[in-house]
């Protein structure tokens, strides 16, 4: 049964978070921008290197065709890149599984392996989550290669939760057996795998499966709500805008003030703050009209719930992928990103419009948390 985990047991998982499964980590569910402009900044400095102190530094330059010395470049910036990458990967999983374990009021339940698909991917029956008709409910798991074996059917497992979508998996050791019991309540084995349902995460079963016409009074919620998300993530991104122009300005001021023939800091600071105040009120005014017109594309006529997979970056199109109800059959669907953000947890539940001009607008049903 789940149940909540107490402060002794957090840091005996803190102690042992090399047990927590990586595989909804590595599932591009918390994709963020900052590593793939690192990696790409680092594969361009690590390219010239090799072009100076290589092809120029071994005087090779003189035997290479200009096609071959492009060719060779390329080569080399590539490899470079997929490097990076990975290292850079690596260290996020690492730091995300760490602040994981750092989440306050964590719960945990056991759960059952019941399979293993192939080397990434295997299923497991979670503790007194069952359907209409009382059965186990098989949850597929998107694992790293050779986490879990075809011999761990039938072994135990830790199932973590630090909120309605975020979970992680954890594989017991002699320290982390005892936290949960030994063995399901229900004898989940027992069932046929064939006759359970089949989800690739526990919010598939509680959204809202067909969705519904969005009546008048919903159309006038629905809006105000999507103006909101709009601007709050606007917002944010205003705030860090502020903040750095307030800086530049400042230090702009005192260095007109420390200036050969400068102004003094009492005659340049008002002036200065002057200019941030009249940015404050021009962010306000553009929130006002930007309101109108965000309110003015949420006409909806449609809404649907689906649950995030992950985010894709390709061909300079955002995209995420969603899991979706369709024709009560399960799917993994695509569409454009439009306002989801790129750290948005896997499994958490999206809404999906239909709007006036038939076209699909994916919103977050709850704002990104920050991670600390």
């Amino acid at each position: 049964m789940k149940r909540l985990c107490t402060e002794e047991e957090k840091q005996l998982l803190y102690k042992n978070r090399k047990q927590m499964l990586k595989g909804i980590l590595q599932t591009a569910a918390n994709s963020k921008m900052a590593p793939i402009f690192i990696s790409l900044f680092l594969s361009i400095i690590v390219m010239f290197v090799v072009m100076f102190a290589v092809v120029e530094g071994l005087g090779i330059y003189m035997n290479l065709s200009k096609f071959q010395i492009k060719l060779f470049l390329l080569v080399i910036f590539f490899v470079n890149q997929i490097v990076i990458s990975a290292i850079m990967n690596v260290f996020r999983v690492k730091k995300e599984a760490k602040q994981f374990m750092k989440q306050k009021n964590m719960m945990i339940n056991g759960a059952t392996i019941v399979a293993v698909d192939s080397i990434n991917k295997f299923s497991y029956v979670e503790d007194d989550v069952l359907d209409e008709q009382k059965r186990p409910v098989i949850i597929d798991y998107p694992s790293c290669a050779y986490d879990i074996m075809p011999e761990d059917i039938g072994k135990r497992i830790m199932v973590l939760y630090s909120g309605e979508s975020e979970f992680q998996l954890v594989k017991l050791n002699d320290e982390l057996r005892g936290m949960i019991p030994e063995s399901a309540a229900q004898d989940v084995l027992s069932h046929g795998l064939e006759q359970c349902i089949r989800v690739p995460h526990p919010n598939m079963l509680t959204i809202d499966k067909n969705g519904h016409m969005i009546s008048e009074d919903e159309k006038e919620e629905f809006a105000n709500w999507y103006v909101k998300m709009i601007q709050g993530a606007a917002f944010d991104i205003a705030k860090i805008c502020f903040v750095v122009i307030v800086i530049c300005v400042i230090i702009i001021c005192v260095g007109i003030n420390f200036a050969e023939d400068g102004y003094p800091l009492l005659k340049t600071l008002p002036i200065g703050l002057g200019f941030c105040v009249g940015m404050a009120v021009f962010f306000w005014l553009m929130s006002l009209l930007g309101k109108v017109n965000i309110k003015r594309q949420a006409k909806f006529t449609y809404v649907k719930e689906v649950v995030f997979h992950s985010y894709i970056m390709a061909n300079n199109t955002a995209t995420v992928k969603v899991y979706e109800w369709k024709e009560g059959q399960m799917q993994l669907c695509e569409y454009l990103a439009g306002n989801v953000p790129m750290k948005t947890p896997y499994g958490s539940v999206l809404y999906k419009f239909t709007n006036h001009k038939e076209k699909e607008v994916l919103m977050n049903k709850e704002r990104v948390k920050k991670k600390k």
